[in-house]
């Protein structure tokens, strides 16, 4: 679909159900977009009178607490889902970074409100005020997990942090090893890309799961892969989204998608030159899983590897096609949301900038096989 009110870029995409809610952003004249939320579907047996929805702000008023304030505009901030709830931390504004003191922003999709969480705890430590970060939630331990982000100009640290909503406390956790280029949270395992070279990347990887947070050796792994002629994988880049698929059967990828070269000078048009290639990592199977046996049975067999922290180019193929069609045209563009479905095989992505530093107002609903 395409509506002239979702061309932006810097904002996000968040997906409830068969719904996708595109929050904040920057317009074609560099202005913050407005705090609506607009409402898009995903699946395609939906009534046509549904179809998008313009959802102005609006506040929740808990019983003995007054009136809530509503966020104000923003791009460059970080979103996750919580249930029913979209939960928004951090970003920029038109005046510079959006300062709140650590605020966590809670929309309910079925209410249409806000409300918001903070650590009850005034004195602890809090995460800096940042944008260009990522969040995501723990669901079985209901626990919020930041990750890197730029807090000034000069400054992009690789920190982590956790935020617990039974206890509305922050802990901070040792940082990666180097700046992120983008982060997903699967089971409980963080893992974060870095890359500055066109010949060579690295994933760390953070264990997050009860008995390693209560350990003194809370440690980040990594792992370097080759990119290169020789060797297939993803170039360095900008306004790029990671976002993970589950296959099934315990099987998790991490999705590179698009987005502008990182080590070029900025074109007369204002941009870098943009990417229109897209990449698939096999990350290792989760738990006991039939991919997990069938992993470790190749690991023993001479000859045969898991394929685990391998790339592969992801080839798009418009659905009811044959590869041997012409392929849809989505486009190169950078600075645009993604979100991966509800299915775990979907992703979402809408808006960004193309290679001309027009800003796009369509949206696309990828379907990973």
């Amino acid at each position: 679909m395409c509506r002239e009110g979702l061309a932006r870029s810097h904002h996000t995409v968040t997906v409830i159900g068969n719904n996708a809610y595109i929050f904040g952003g920057k317009t074609a004249d560099g202005k913050t977009c407005t705090t609506d939320i607009h409402k898009i579907p995903i699946s395609s047996d939906q009534e046509e009178d549904v179809e998008y929805a313009c959802i102005s702000a609006a506040s929740r008023n808990p019983i003995g607490t007054g009136s809530v304030p509503l966020p104000g505009p923003r791009y460059g901030h970080a979103s996750c889902t919580r249930n029913n709830l979209i939960v928004v931390h951090g970003g920029r504004n038109d005046e510079g970074l959006v300062d709140e003191d650590s605020c966590i922003w809670l929309w309910d999709s079925k209410t249409q409100q806000w409300s918001t969480a903070r650590s009850v705890n005034m004195d602890e430590a809090k995460p800096a005020t940042r944008h260009g970060h990522q969040i995501f939630l723990d669901e079985k331990r209901d626990i919020l997990v930041l990750h890197g982000g730029q807090t000034s100009q000069e400054d992009h640290p690789s920190e982590t942090w956790l935020f617990d909503f039974k206890n509305a406390s922050w802990r901070k956790l040792p940082p990666s090893p180097a700046t992120s280029s983008g982060a997903v949270l699967v089971g409980t395992n963080l893992y974060s890309l870095s890359g500055t070279t066109d010949m060579s990347g690295s994933v760390h990887s953070l264990k997050l799961d009860d008995s390693s947070l209560n350990s003194e050796d809370l440690a980040w792994a990594t792992v370097e892969f080759p990119s290169g002629p020789l060797t297939p994988g993803p170039q360095p880049r900008e306004g790029s989204s990671l976002v993970p698929i589950n296959t099934g059967y315990g099987r998790y990828y991490l999705i590179r998608l698009l987005g502008s070269r990182s080590d070029e000078k900025k074109s007369s048009g204002g941009e870098s030159p943009t990417r229109t290639d897209m990449w698939a990592m096999q990350l290792p199977s989760e738990g006991i899983s039939a991919s997990k046996v069938k992993d470790m049975i190749r690991d023993k067999l001479p000859k045969a590897e898991s394929g685990s922290y391998n790339w592969a180019e992801v080839e798009l193929v418009e659905e009811g096609k044959e590869e041997s069609q012409p392929t849809p045209k989505l486009g190169p563009r950078s600075y645009f949301g993604a979100h991966t479905g509800s299915d775990g095989r979907t992703v979402v992505l809408s808006g960004g900038v193309d290679e001309l530093g027009h800003l796009e107002a369509n949206a696309w609903v990828l379907k990973i096989k």
